[in-house]
């Protein structure tokens, strides 16, 4: 089952506002990186533990380069993209947070961006821009 990063249901009009974007934030950031990348081309196989699984990454920046947008990030979402990386390591992961200053859960002391830099992947805050390299 494909879960949507939103718990609203996409109903006509929002549909209609969002085109094929699943959040204002990926639509806004794909108008940002230009039509030189593609949104959600692929389905990267990976094992979640008794689990199979597939994910779709948010764009395809170029050949085995990827980036996910994040507003939330869930403790899912954190599991699923060690993972991911975990089990093709062939791929690079770009993380795009819509604030990276955001902690993990209520009461920790670790951001987004903390949470990254701990578990290896690259990263940068939206707030900062799209960092040029990612176009």
């Amino acid at each position: 089952m494909l879960r949507r990063s939103s718990p609203k249901k996409l109903t006509k009009k929002r549909k209609s506002v969002l085109g094929k974007y699943r959040s204002m934030f990926e639509k806004e950031v794909a108008e940002k990186l230009g039509e030189d990348v593609e949104y959600e081309p692929d389905r990267i196989p990976f094992t979640q533990p008794a689990k199979k699984r597939s994910y779709t990454p948010d764009f395809k920046l170029r050949d085995k380069v990827y980036i996910e947008c994040k507003g939330l990030l869930s403790a899912e979402d954190r599991a699923k993209m060690v993972w991911v990386r975990e089990q093709n390591p062939d791929l690079t992961f770009l993380i795009l947070f819509q604030n990276s200053q955001v902690k993990i859960r209520k009461g920790s002391k670790v951001t987004y961006g903390d949470w990254a830099d701990k578990n290896g992947f690259q990263w940068a805050d939206y707030r900062s821009g799209i960092p040029k390299d990612w176009r």
